[in-house]
């Protein structure tokens, strides 16, 4: 009976860890420099210094917490590989989602974005601007190099891992 109890007790203190190292990664990711750049066989920067890294930096958030097959380089690929992964849409924010916004068109070119909602009606995502993932009101997308356009949120994915 001890062993059952220390069994559920330590299963569920896991399982709350796994929330909280999975929303450290996202806070930590905040001004790092690391999904600024990916090589294609030519030698082509595919995310533009950062201009293009959203889908790249939550694909790899996710890959390290065991959320996704391998990291990506579109949203349209993240979120396919997404739902194969089991994370499904909310009506609502939870702490933790993937938040997905509208298209930003710019210069003849259309733009998704994600990133993750981290409560307080803030996100973290790739800043376009900056080249690297930042903290940012919930309604901005990020992609239009500073100037701040608003695209619409269309949805927030959660996944049962952080319950």
């Amino acid at each position: 009976m001890i062993l059952l109890w220390y069994s559920i007790k330590n299963k569920f203190n896991i399982v709350l860890m796994k929330k909280q190292n999975f929303l450290l990664s996202i806070r930590n990711s905040i001004g790092t420099q690391l999904f600024r750049n990916y090589l294609d066989e030519t030698g082509k920067d595919v995310l533009k210094n950062g201009d293009l890294s959203c889908a790249y930096f939550a694909s790899s958030i996710m890959l390290l917490h065991g959320l996704m097959d391998r990291a990506h380089f579109t949203v349209d690929g993240t979120l396919f590989a997404m739902e194969q992964f089991g994370w499904f849409k909310i009506s609502q924010p939870k702490v933790g989602c993937v938040v997905v916004w509208g298209s930003v068109h710019e210069d003849g070119t259309s733009h998704k974005h994600l990133g993750f909602y981290i409560g307080d009606s803030q996100a973290v995502s790739n800043r376009s601007s900056l080249g690297m993932p930042g903290e940012h009101p919930l309604h901005y997308t990020g992609l239009d190099k500073g100037i701040k356009k608003k695209a619409p949120v269309k949805g927030f994915y959660w996944h049962p891992y952080l319950n």
